[in-house]
């Protein structure tokens, strides 16, 4: 089974329809249309002409463009070949996330891997995505130590909007 991202849903395909994952409702033609292209695509060769940076960039097109899995693929690719890659660990959890696998995308930023700004961000979103907002605000503050970026101190706010809410 094949699963596709398109505005904001996740949809799978069984090898005969789709069906979106959370309602198991059958998406409108257009809706099919458009996750029959997506599945055409993942059927697509990952390019191998490529280094890992420009794999990693071509992913996140990828996704930018509603291509989940097909980016997942290519992003395990990298992976496959340099299991430290911080930039594909984090794109990776990333799509996790998208594909609302939360969990799994908090196993690979736990991973043995050097801690960086960015995956202390990646894991602070992944902590804030699964209501561990102790955690997640511990995440990010260690984040903006390694380095200042504005999902950072977004993160933050959103974190210090979600404790007002709550109290």
């Amino acid at each position: 089974m094949e699963e596709a991202w398109y505005q904001g849903k996740v949809y799978v395909h069984n090898g005969h329809t789709w069906y979106e994952k959370k309602h198991f409702h059958i998406p409108p033609e257009e809706v099919q249309a458009h996750l029959n292209s997506q599945l055409s695509q993942l059927k697509d060769e990952i390019p191998k002409d490529k280094s890992p940076a420009e794999l990693i960039d071509f992913a996140r097109a990828a996704s930018e463009k509603g291509q989940v899995s097909y980016a997942k693929r290519i992003v395990e690719e990298v992976l496959a070949q340099n299991p430290s890659e911080i930039a594909a660990v984090c794109l990776l959890s990333s799509l996790l996330r998208l594909m609302e696998r939360p969990l799994e995308a908090l196993r690979l930023t736990e991973g043995e891997i050097e801690l960086t700004s960015e995956l202390l961000l990646e894991r602070a979103l992944v902590l804030f995505d699964l209501q561990r907002f102790q955690e997640a605000e511990r995440a990010a503050l260690r984040s903006l130590e390694l380095g200042q970026s504005e999902q950072g101190y977004a993160l933050l706010r959103r974190l210090a909007t979600t404790h007002a809410q709550a109290a």
